[in-house]
This record gives structure tokens, sequence and C-alpha cells, in this order.
């Protein structure tokens, strides 16, 4: 079932006013926040070992290759694993800035359900981490908000389009996201 878009020039279509891009600064600062205290990223032996594996051309069976590629990518960018850290707090914040502009609440409830479900035990404690079940959290987190943007936007498809990225690097990064992916795509 298809919910009414908004119409140029409807008072959901246009800017909400100074309050409007309250979830995006929260969204900014959190991130910023994140980096600060955690930068470069909380490292345990499987990450560590995925990244030696990066380093030294090795793909075992143990880690996704897709996991082993990112670091490559990371390391190739700049030595250790802030850049795979700093993307994912990136599609972390950035999905729940989406999600808080597409609710069609007042701003200022938006960026408090963002605040309320960034400080939540789980997401808080594994942020800090550069592992595949935050790369997965993140992933999905940026795909949920470009979906729920694509419901509320005069054009849907860049915002669809913008969603198969994260949805397929979730699905590359753990054997189990298909559960959590394939209904995202309905």
């Amino acid at each position: 079932m298809d919910r009414p878009r908004p119409q140029p020039g409807s008072a959901h279509a246009q800017a909400r006013g100074p309050l409007a891009r309250w979830p995006w600064w929260l969204a900014l600062a959190g991130c910023a926040l994140d980096l600060v205290a955690f930068w470069p990223g909380q490292v345990s032996f499987d990450a560590a070992y995925a990244w030696w594996q990066a380093r030294h051309g090795a793909t075992l069976g143990v880690t996704p290759a897709a996991f082993v590629l990112g670091w490559r990518v990371s390391d190739w960018l700049g030595a250790g694993p802030g850049l795979l850290f700093m993307a994912q707090l990136l599609w972390f914040w950035s999905g729940l800035a989406l999600l808080a502009q597409s609710l069609r609440w007042p701003a200022a409830r938006g960026a408090c359900a963002l605040a309320g479900i960034a400080l939540l035990p789980l997401p808080w404690l594994l942020r800090s981490h550069v592992w595949t079940d935050v790369g997965l959290l993140a992933a999905l987190t940026c795909a949920l908000g470009l979906l729920a943007r694509a419901q509320t936007a005069q054009r849907r498809w860049p915002w669809l389009a913008a969603a198969l990225p994260c949805l397929a690097w979730a699905a590359l990064l753990r054997h189990n996201a298909l559960p959590a992916s394939v209904p995202l795509l309905g």
C-alpha cells in the first residue's frame, strides 16, 4: 500500500524552520563524539586477524571475504582501522538521522528518538568496535533510513538506489544478514 507523497509546497515538503535539521546536527555531534572517544576503533582478536589477512594477502575461510576486503581498502587509504571505523559510524548516524527526518513528527521529537536509539545499551557499547556485527548494524541502519526517506520523497529511486549498496554490504559481511536484508527489499 503506497502512502501519499507530499506535494511540492505542502507543509511537509517545505523546511520546518530552524529545528528541521536537529536530527542531522545531533547525528553529526554523536558521530564526532564517537570518533573522538573511540578513535581509531576497538579491534578484538577476530577483527585483528581479519586485518592481518588483509595486510598479508591471505583470505582464509574464517572471516568473511568482504570484511577482509574492507580492511584492505582501509589500509590502502590510510593505515589502521580508522577509516573502516569512521565508515561504520557515518552509516549508523546517517541512517538514524534519515529515520528521524522521515518520521512525520516534529523535528525535536525525531531528534529525541534518534538520541534515544543511539543511547540504548547495545548500539552504544558496540559502536566503538570494528567488527562484522557492527558493520552489519551500521549498514542496515543506513539502508533502513534511506528506505524510510524514499517513502516520503518525491523521487524515490535515488533513495532506493542508495540503499542497495548498504544492503549488499550487510549481506556480504554476515551469513545471517539475509533474513534481515531481504524483507527490506519488498
